[in-house]
């Protein structure tokens, strides 16, 4: 699912609203982000695998994405701390 977590979204938009996982979620990955904008890949706990910024063609996209994908698949349900990898060019 989409996540927007943009340059006007920030944890201060939220300042009001009750303390719900979405919320908890959305802060998450605010403070995990590499810029206000790029692609990221979270597993069912709510935290962040890997962030990259700029990528060059699909092929680097869908490169990024199967990465995250073993990452997913190493800590799906997000039990394992984990660190979060940026990348501001995913490197192929």
């Amino acid at each position: 699912m989409p996540i927007y977590v943009g340059h006007d979204a920030s944890p201060n938009y939220f300042a009001g609203a009750a303390s719900s996982e979405e919320v908890k979620v959305f802060r998450s990955l605010y403070r995990s982000q590499v810029a206000p904008q790029g692609m990221c890949v979270v597993n069912a706990g709510g935290q962040a695998l890997a962030w990259a910024m700029n990528h060059e063609d699909n092929e680097d996209i869908l490169s990024f994405l199967d990465y995250g994908l073993e990452r997913f698949r190493k800590n799906p349900d997000g039990q394992q701390p984990v660190t979060t990898e940026r990348y501001m060019h995913y490197p192929k």
